[in-house]
């Protein structure tokens, strides 16, 4: 009997430690999952490719108005084409993987690893129509802000992805 009361003993207290881990992970009694908004993007018109035909005055971007929030990270890059390809929101518990697909057989495989308060570390793999591997990182992104990454398609366009994270709703 002793034997047994020492066993529980040590299984609760290691369901305590599992318990304030996962707390500590989660940010506490705030929400255990997180809301994803991932959006693909066509960039295209390189400004590379034209930076010496570029010296005529400031350069004129199209940006398409359903990504207008993200026109200043956007004009960092190089190009002056921005188009909304397709838009992707899920709810994801942490922890879990969830396939976010894109358009033209690219692919975003997401795992939200852990929460610390207004910040969101995320596991990506982003596979592009080919089959081939784009990215395959961890991102540490501030809820409610976007973060952007790209790849280069041809010399003159690529595809961009805006992701954000939110708590759950």
């Amino acid at each position: 009997m002793a034997v047994l009361t020492r066993v529980l003993s040590v299984m609760c207290v290691g369901c305590f430690c599992s318990a304030v881990t996962l707390q500590a992970q989660g940010g506490g009694n705030k929400a255990q999952s997180i809301l994803v908004h991932v959006r693909s993007l066509d960039a295209s018109d390189s400004l590379e490719q034209k930076k010496n035909t570029l010296r005529h005055g400031p350069v004129r971007y199209e940006i398409d108005e359903r990504i207008s929030d993200l026109s200043e990270q956007l004009k960092r890059l190089h190009f002056r084409k921005f188009k909304l390809r397709n838009s992707v929101e899920k709810r994801m518990a942490l922890e879990s993987k969830v396939i976010f697909e894109l358009g033209d057989g690219h692919t975003l495989e997401l795992k939200p690893l852990y929460r610390n308060k207004d910040r969101v570390c995320l596991w990506i793999e982003w596979t592009d129509g080919s089959g081939m591997k784009v990215l395959n990182t961890r991102l540490h992104l501030n809820v409610k802000e976007s973060m952007i990454t790209g790849t280069d398609q041809s010399q003159d366009s690529g595809v961009i992805l805006a992701i954000d994270v939110a708590d759950e709703q």
